[in-house]
């Protein structure tokens, strides 16, 4: 993995959107995904397979829809770790290693009718290492290409000119309101602190939104987890008719043995890398069918055009693919499935495969962190962590020796525990023959 990418999307609700944001996602072969406005309850269900979540729901007030939230999406073979920081305005945030050094990703979201904190900006931006901090904060400058300027874009850029970090946006709006007397403005921005890695920006034209998902292409690999290893199997059968062909000859001197020995243990080698084949992995990338990606390709003309020309009766056009397409990807996705279902068998055990991998998922690889604050992500490292921290443990305490602890130990040592108080492995294995069929000993 050479490249980083990334997507901020300020959803404005994700609950009915998961099917089309899954095929976003494994169009563009995105790593991360930074979710704005998820509208989700605790009780709510945010998952997407090959994809670990962590969310940050806001409290439903009574007798109310629920508003805001946030939530990151990152790749299983990502090594990451959580983090919990104190803040104001909605924020989930993580960290990963990139380029050997510790970065922290945050999806952020600000309410338009809350202000901007600036012990918010410090908590995010005072991480010792590269950040990115990406999201809709509601603050309009023309610093990063918006119309106008709030009172949050002022302080945002004061903040970030004392903080040496800058703020990046698209060159072209990422909110279009539905209401059409309103202007399309830059409001998903980007706060990052990147020394000596490159990126670029891409504003999509997609998904079913008042917001563009926007993307962030980071030329910096990510430590991931070790790619699965080469799988061998050995046909047996062909083993077997091999070593049946190899004939020994007769030992006639004692010099012959380790001569005769060598030659048999390396025919056994030959033999058994002949017999030796790879099977290649099954590459579960399905593609969506014509008539889907037609159908979406329309739905992203006539969003476009929708946006240009703020039209109510294109805006009706717009409409109508969006619930059709979300219906066409949720039927696609359930067939799929339906289809491997049917694969599955006793005979072969992929029956029992599957339910293995469903119920032993393995958890999120998360760093070990050293008493100096360091996080350590590589497995060398984590041991080397470990043998120290025991060492540590079994260290004798500083100090001098207390002469009557010493005296104490020795006298213990000195006296010998009558050996009738023992008992010998006979005797344990006789009382096991005289419990009761079914008994735990």
């Amino acid at each position: 993995m050479n490249e980083l990418k990334i997507i901020s999307w300020n959803c404005n609700g994700i609950k009915n959107k998961t099917p089309e944001l899954t095929a976003f996602i494994k169009e563009n072969k995105t790593d991360i995904i930074l979710l704005g406005e998820t509208h989700l309850n605790p009780r709510d269900k945010l998952t997407i397979p090959n994809y670990y979540t962590y969310r940050t729901d806001r409290p439903k007030p009574a007798n109310c829809p629920t508003t805001g939230g946030t939530a990151i999406l990152i790749r299983r073979n990502i090594p990451h770790h959580y983090l919990v920081l104190p803040t104001e305005m909605d924020s989930t945030s993580i960290q990963i290693k990139l380029n050997n050094n510790t970065a922290q990703i945050t999806s952020v979201y600000k309410s338009p009718r809350t202000k901007l904190h600036q012990k918010d900006l410090d908590t995010l931006t005072k991480h010792d290492g590269p950040f990115l901090i990406a999201g809709d904060l509601n603050s309009k400058h023309p610093t990063w290409n918006s119309r106008q300027t709030n009172t949050s874009g002022r302080k945002l850029l004061q903040h970030s000119e004392s903080n040496n970090y800058i703020v990046i946006a698209p060159d072209s709006p990422t909110h279009f309101p539905y209401n059409g007397k309103h202007q399309p403005d830059v409001l998903d921005i980007a706060l990052i602190n990147l020394p000596s890695i490159n990126y670029t920006l891409t504003n999509h034209n997609d998904l079913s939104s008042d917001h563009n998902p926007i993307q962030l292409n980071i030329q910096a690999s990510p430590i991931s987890r070790n790619p699965p290893k080469t799988s061998n199997k050995i046909n047996w059968t062909k083993f077997k008719n091999e070593l049946s062909q190899i004939k020994i000859s007769n030992v006639r001197t004692p010099q012959e043995i380790d001569h005769k020995i060598d030659e048999l243990t390396n025919n056994i080698k030959t033999q058994l890398e002949n017999s030796t084949y790879t099977v290649e992995p099954k590459l579960n990338k399905s593609h969506l069918p014509a008539e889907i990606t037609l159908e979406i390709e329309t739905k992203r003309l006539l969003r476009k055009m929708w946006q240009t020309t703020r039209d109510p009766k294109t805006k009706k056009l717009y409409n109508a693919p969006i619930t059709f397409v979300k219906k066409l990807l949720t039927d696609h996705r359930q067939s799929e499935w339906d289809a491997f279902v049917q694969t599955l068998n006793f005979k072969d055990k992929s029956l029992y495969k599957l339910n293995h991998c469903l119920l032993h998922k393995k958890p999120a690889n998360t760093p070990l962190q050293t008493t100096h604050g360091r996080k350590i992500f590589e497995d060398d490292e984590k041991a080397e962590l470990f043998a120290d921290t025991m060492e540590d443990q079994f260290t004798n305490n500083p100090g001098e020796n207390i002469q009557e602890a010493v005296d104490t130990y020795t006298e213990i040592n000195r006296d010998k525990t009558p050996s009738q108080e023992f008992i010998t492995p006979k005797q344990i294995s006789n009382i096991i023959n005289k419990l009761p069929n079914g008994k735990a000993p």
